[in-house]
């Protein structure tokens, strides 16, 4: 994916990075389209605090979806940052939901 293509990049160019990083929080946001789009036309924002406040909130979950992060290669983007600490954050509907997001993302982890 182009997201752990841009990651990988980032970590060669910083060298020993890797050494120094001891958690890691997991999801994967494929938001590309969206933040595109509100680049080329952005939002009149609203006249009060409690109304910009309320856009920030919701632009914020429409960038970061926190889904399962199951591209290829993943496995071995944490094998490679050897994290002491992983954390997996999803936003979901349901138990259920949430249940099925583990299990997808815990299969691509031990791919």
């Amino acid at each position: 994916s182009e997201g752990l293509a841009y990651i990988n990049r980032m970590l060669d160019r910083h060298g020993a990075l890797c050494e120094h990083i001891r958690g890691m929080h997991l999801h994967q946001s494929v938001t590309g389209a969206y933040c595109r789009a509100v680049r080329e036309h952005p939002p009149a924002l609203a006249d009060t605090y409690e109304g910009r406040s309320r856009q920030v909130f919701e632009h914020a979950f429409k960038v970061d979806l926190h889904r399962p992060f199951t591209c290829p290669g993943v496995g071995a983007l944490i094998h490679r940052i050897g994290p002491e600490y992983l954390t997996l954050e999803f936003i979901t509907e349901n138990i259920a939901q949430h249940r099925a997001y583990l299990r997808e993302q815990r299969q691509v982890l031990a791919e």
